[in-house]
């Protein structure tokens, strides 16, 4: 990798953390970038540990509260945040309707109208 090569993916790098730091971003767009920073850090000679004592967590219970509407991402910010810790190892399909449940729940919270 040439040195313009490595200073765009720094930059890139930089802006991903500074988005993180500052909560700027919602919570798909947090785990983007959170797993896009740790490709850079891997592409940029950084040293990225993989999680190997960790037990895995089964989420299914909180998903399918979000889905069923009996958790509230918007009115419980705990479940929110529980919800952007959901790993890999969650049902991809319930995961996905989960998020766009919780999305549906913050717009509504909002005041948006759903269509």
């Amino acid at each position: 990798m040439n040195t313009l090569q490595k200073v765009k993916l720094s930059k890139e790098l930089i802006g991903l953390v500074s988005s993180l730091k500052t909560r700027q971003l919602k919570a798909l767009e947090k785990v983007k970038a959170s797993k896009r920073a740790l490709e850079l850090v891997a592409l940029l000679g950084g040293q990225v540990e993989p999680s190997t004592n960790t037990p895995e967590t089964d989420y299914t219970p909180l998903l399918q509260g979000i889905i069923s509407g009996d958790i509230n991402v918007f009115s419980d910010q705990t479940k929110l945040d529980e919800l952007e810790q959901v790993d890999d190892s969650a049902d991809a399909d319930l995961l996905k309707n989960a998020a766009i449940a919780a999305a549906k729940q913050v717009l509504i919270g909002l005041g948006e109208e759903i269509v």
